[in-house]
């Protein structure tokens, strides 16, 4: 899916579980970084 490139292009990764009559969850974990300008 183009939301799941976009964030492995971030060095992220994103989980998804889905429960048949509760809904679904996605979570999305991307890495912290500091740059200095």
């Amino acid at each position: 899916s183009l939301c799941k490139t976009i964030i492995e292009a971030h060095g992220g990764t994103i989980f998804v579980k889905s429960s048949m009559g509760k809904g679904t969850i996605f979570s999305l974990l991307l890495p912290n970084t500091s740059s200095t300008i």
